[in-house]
Protein backbone atom coordinates (compact mmCIF):
# COMPACT_ATOMS: atom_id res chain seq x y z
CA UNK A 1 0.00 0.00 0.00
CA UNK A 2 1.92 3.08 -1.33
CA UNK A 3 1.03 6.83 0.81
CA UNK A 4 2.09 9.72 -0.61
CA UNK A 5 2.91 12.32 1.68
CA UNK A 6 0.08 14.10 3.59
CA UNK A 7 -2.70 11.86 2.13
CA UNK A 8 -4.26 9.14 3.89
CA UNK A 9 -3.66 5.46 3.38
CA UNK A 10 -6.82 3.62 1.45
CA UNK A 11 -6.79 0.21 1.91
CA UNK A 12 -8.01 -2.68 -0.80
CA UNK A 13 -11.48 -3.18 -0.44
CA UNK A 14 -10.97 -6.69 -0.09
CA UNK A 15 -8.94 -5.83 3.44
CA UNK A 16 -11.59 -4.07 4.15
CA UNK A 17 -14.17 -6.70 3.26
CA UNK A 18 -12.40 -9.51 5.32
CA UNK A 19 -11.77 -7.28 8.77
CA UNK A 20 -15.57 -6.61 8.72
CA UNK A 21 -15.82 -10.09 7.98
CA UNK A 22 -14.07 -11.24 10.93
CA UNK A 23 -15.47 -8.59 13.39
CA UNK A 24 -18.92 -9.62 11.79
CA UNK A 25 -18.36 -13.07 12.41
CA UNK A 26 -17.51 -12.81 15.93
CA UNK A 27 -20.61 -10.69 17.03
CA UNK A 28 -22.98 -13.12 15.52
CA UNK A 29 -21.23 -16.26 17.81
CA UNK A 30 -24.29 -15.52 20.27
CA UNK A 31 -22.17 -18.14 22.50
CA UNK A 32 -19.16 -16.70 22.48
CA UNK A 33 -21.44 -13.01 23.28
CA UNK A 34 -23.10 -14.69 25.90
CA UNK A 35 -20.13 -15.74 27.38
CA UNK A 36 -18.15 -12.39 27.23
CA UNK A 37 -21.12 -10.52 28.57
CA UNK A 38 -21.87 -12.76 31.53
CA UNK A 39 -18.52 -13.27 32.82
CA UNK A 40 -18.48 -9.12 32.96
CA UNK A 41 -21.43 -8.90 34.38
CA UNK A 42 -20.91 -11.49 37.38
CA UNK A 43 -17.99 -9.29 37.82
CA UNK A 44 -19.92 -5.69 37.78
CA UNK A 45 -19.01 -5.40 41.89
CA UNK A 46 -15.18 -5.45 40.52
CA UNK A 47 -16.20 -2.88 37.39
CA UNK A 48 -18.74 -0.56 38.61
CA UNK A 49 -17.96 2.86 38.63
CA UNK A 50 -14.37 2.16 37.64
CA UNK A 51 -12.15 3.59 34.65
CA UNK A 52 -11.69 0.71 31.86
CA UNK A 53 -9.04 0.29 29.44
CA UNK A 54 -9.72 -2.18 26.44
CA UNK A 55 -6.84 -2.50 24.31
CA UNK A 56 -7.37 -4.33 20.84
CA UNK A 57 -10.91 -3.26 21.23
CA UNK A 58 -11.93 -4.88 17.71
CA UNK A 59 -15.51 -4.21 17.90
CA UNK A 60 -16.11 -2.39 20.93
CA UNK A 61 -18.51 -5.75 22.24
CA UNK A 62 -16.18 -5.57 25.44
CA UNK A 63 -16.89 -2.25 26.22
CA UNK A 64 -20.19 -2.23 25.48
CA UNK A 65 -20.91 -4.90 28.18
CA UNK A 66 -18.07 -3.17 30.69
CA UNK A 67 -20.60 0.06 30.42
CA UNK A 68 -23.40 -1.87 31.61
CA UNK A 69 -21.40 -3.34 34.09
CA UNK A 70 -21.55 0.26 35.44
CA UNK A 71 -18.32 1.07 34.56
CA UNK A 72 -17.67 5.17 34.59
CA UNK A 73 -15.16 5.82 31.42
CA UNK A 74 -14.13 3.31 28.77
CA UNK A 75 -11.03 4.02 26.83
CA UNK A 76 -10.90 1.60 23.74
CA UNK A 77 -7.35 1.17 21.94
CA UNK A 78 -7.15 -0.55 18.42
CA UNK A 79 -4.36 -0.15 15.49
CA UNK A 80 -6.49 -0.88 12.36
CA UNK A 81 -4.24 0.51 9.78
CA UNK A 82 -8.07 1.37 7.81
CA UNK A 83 -9.02 3.56 10.33
CA UNK A 84 -7.82 7.66 9.24
CA UNK A 85 -7.88 10.22 11.38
Amino acid sequence: MQQRQGSPVVPPSSDIEEYYSRAYSQIKDHARMEAYRDGILRHQPLISGKVVLNIGCGTGILAIFCALAGATRMHCVLFCPFLVC
